[in-house]
C-alpha cells in the first residue's frame, strides 16, 4: 500500500468514530485535582475506548480498561475507582449498571457513554447512571464532567441524619428509618429524599430536582426523576406500615415536588 493510501485509510478510520477526529483534550494540563485518581471504563468499541483513555490519561488520570462486567466486578474488591465509564450499549447497560451498584458499597461516579438520545440517556439515568455524556461533544467536556461528578459523589453532606415527624433519613446508611422499619435507598432516590426533606415541606422546583439528580434538566431528566419520586413514594409507604401517618412525596402541577408529613 502507498502512503497516501495508507494516510486515506487512517482518515477514514477516524472519521467513522462517532466522537469526532477534532474532538481533542486540551493539550494545557486541567487544573484540577486528579493526582492519583484512577478510572475504570466498560467500553467494547474500541475506537471510543481508546479516545476516552487518552482524553483522561492526558490529565494524569490513571485508567483501566475492562472487557466484561464480571472482569470489572472482581477487581472493585480489591481496588478502587472514582469513577467508571460505561458503554451505552442498549443490550447491556441495563445489566452492566446493576451489577456495578450492586457490588459497589464506596461512592462510585457511574458515568454513561454514547451517542445520546432521548431514549438512551434516559435509560442509562433511570438505571442508576450518575451522568451521561454524548459522544460528539468534545473531549475535555468528558474530563470536567467526570471529575465534577467524582467530586459531587465524594463530597457527603454535613448533616448526616435528618428527621421528619417519626421518620430518619441517614445519609450515610443510605437508609430512610420508622420506629418500626427502614428501608434501603438507591442512590438517586437518596439524593431526592435528601434535596425534599432538607427543604421540609416546601416545593423544590422541578429543574433543580433534575440538575442534582441528572446534570441536565431536559425530558430524559424529567422523566428519570419522575420515575425516582414514584419508587421513593412507595418506598415511604413500605416504611411507614400500618400504624404511622406516611411521607407524601407530592408533585406540584407546574413546579415540581415536596415532601410532606
Amino acid at each position: 500500500m502507498t502512503r497516501p493510501q495508507k494516510n486515506q485509510r487512517r482518515h477514514q478510520n477516524e472519521s467513522d468514530c462517532p466522537w469526532q477526529a477534532g474532538a481533542r483534550p486540551d493539550p494545557e494540563p486541567i487544573r484540577c485535582c486528579t493526582g492519583e485518581m484512577r478510572f475504570a471504563t466498560l467500553i467494547r468499541e474500541r475506537t471510543l475506548r481508546r479516545r476516552v483513555r487518552d482524553a483522561l490519561m492526558s490529565t494524569g488520570i490513571e485508567v483501566l480498561d475492562f472487557a466484561t462486567v464480571d472482569a470489572l466486578v472482581t477487581d472493585l474488591q480489591v481496588q478502587e475507582f472514582a469513577a467508571i465509564l460505561v458503554e451505552d450499549d442498549a443490550n447491556r447497560v441495563e445489566s452492566w449498571l446493576a451489577a456495578l451498584q450492586a457490588e459497589t458499597d464506596r461512592p462510585v461516579a457511574l458515568i454513561a457513554i454514547g451517542a445520546g438520545g432521548a431514549s438512551g440517556m434516559s435509560r442509562a439515568l433511570l438505571h442508576g447512571a450518575d451522568d451521561y455524556f454524548v459522544v460528539g461533544d468534545a473531549a475535555e467536556q468528558l474530563v470536567h464532567r467526570s471529575i465534577a461528578r467524582v467530586s459531587a459523589k465524594i463530597q457527603r453532606p454535613r448533616k448526616q441524619v435528618w428527621r421528619l415527624g417519626p421518620y430518619k433519613l441517614d445519609i450515610s446508611r443510605s437508609c430512610l428509618i420508622s420506629p418500626t422499619a427502614e428501608v434501603r435507598l438507591s442512590p438517586r432516590e437518596l439524593a431526592l429524599a435528601h434535596l425534599l426533606i432538607e427543604n421540609d415541606g416546601k416545593v423544590v422546583p422541578l429543574d433543580q430536582l433534575c440538575e442534582r439528580l441528572c446534570a441536565s434538566t431536559g425530558d430524559a431528566a424529567r422523566r428519570a426523576v419522575k420515575q425516582h419520586a414514584h419508587t421513593l413514594r412507595k418506598k415511604c409507604q413500605l416504611v411507614a406500615g400500618p400504624a404511622l401517618e406516611q411521607l407524601r412525596v407530592e408533585p406540584v402541577y407546574g413546579k415540581g415536588y415536596r415532601l410532606t408529613l
